[in-house]
């Protein structure tokens, strides 16, 4: 049949194929895009779920340092009441253990705060290349189909039928002269046999 359409048909056939790639390549290329960027929130969350590993960590050292300044707060405190000499010895420990807790803190916060931003600037421009992308996707389908109605629309159907026709007589009267010679041969195969 394609060699008996018009050059009008197989261009229409050829730039609907064409077509039919693009969109075949748009699709691949969202779905590619859209495993990255599942890759790249799986990733996050790995780094976030280790980030939180690691807070909680830091929160068990915390209350550990605490324990420790509440033992060494008592002791303190017996050191007094008794008299002690190593009362200042054990307020130098106390001061120590007080600052290091602080630092621990102040880390600890600083860590959230800078996973924090990171985390928003990754999903900012992972939304921003996911929503890029199928803004060029939708774009570029428009363009096509911007192109391809109007082509639609100015096929004409009575003159591609006509010319089709034309271009299957031959093949009628070939069929035609085939179809009435093995008649005659069945008729004179039957006269024969008879």
């Amino acid at each position: 049949l394609k060699t008996y359409s018009d050059s009008n048909v197989d261009l229409l056939k050829d730039r609907f194929e064409k077509f039919l790639k693009f969109e075949k390549d748009a699709d691949t290329h969202a779905d590619n895009l859209t495993a990255v960027i599942q890759g790249r929130i799986l990733d996050r969350l790995g780094a976030f779920a280790n980030h939180c590993k690691t807070a909680k960590d830091n929160l068990v050292k915390r209350e550990a340092v605490v324990r420790k300044f509440q033992v060494k707060t008592e002791r303190l405190q017996k050191a007094k009441v008794a008299g002690d000499k190593r009362v200042d010895k054990m307020q130098r420990k106390h001061r120590t253990a007080r600052a290091g807790m602080l630092e621990q803190d102040k880390m600890l916060v600083e860590a959230v705060e800078n996973f924090e931003r990171q985390k928003v600037a990754d999903l900012k421009l992972i939304a921003s290349e996911y929503v890029h992308a199928h803004l060029e996707y939708h774009a570029r389908c428009l363009e096509i189909y911007t192109k391809a109605y109007p082509m639609f629309g100015a096929l004409d159907e009575d003159k591609a039928i006509k010319d089709w026709l034309k271009r299957l007589a031959p093949l009628k009267k070939e069929h035609l002269s085939q179809s009435i010679g093995s008649q005659q041969n069945d008729g004179k195969a039957g006269k024969g046999g008879k």
